[in-house]
């Protein structure tokens, strides 16, 4: 499975490159055993993304109440904060495995059962290590294998 997220990963110009001391999970509250929460920061574990039969897009929209998406072609509108502008883009950085993705199509591509982690951070300012975006930030983690 973790060869089809890479291939497709490629295909959008995104990079996957493990570096696993960068991949702990920051100290959060704990809203349910599957999503935590914190000071608007929502973590999508292992545990509900296995559980999945939808899109990465699609968990979005529904664990993340502030997150509004329009489905565009090529690839759709993600805002976190709300749209700033009409005429530039207000989507979030998206960074898979440390790098990061040229546009928001990898969130409707990747197979959540490929991913250890997802990290939305609305307000724009990821835990270290990752460049901070006004239109916030989402980290993906993908399952490395065993």
């Amino acid at each position: 499975m973790a060869g089809s997220v890479r291939s497709v990963a490629g295909a959008l110009g995104v990079a996957l490159v493990c570096a696993c001391a960068a991949h702990r999970a920051p100290e959060t509250a704990v809203s349910s055993p599957d999503v935590q929460t914190s000071g608007g920061v929502t973590i999508l574990t292992s545990a509900v993304l296995q559980k999945q039969s939808r899109s990465l897009l699609d968990l979005i929209k529904a664990r993340v109440p502030s997150a509004q998406i329009i489905d565009n072609t090529p690839c759709p509108d993600v805002f976190l904060r709300g749209r700033s502008t009409i005429t530039t883009s207000s989507n979030p950085a998206i960074y898979v495995d440390g790098q990061r993705a040229n546009n928001t199509c990898v969130l409707d591509m990747m197979n959540v059962h490929d991913l250890e982690r997802v990290e939305i951070y609305p307000n724009g300012q990821p835990r270290g290590g990752y460049q901070s975006s006004p239109y916030g930030v989402i980290l993906i983690f993908v399952r490395t294998s065993d």
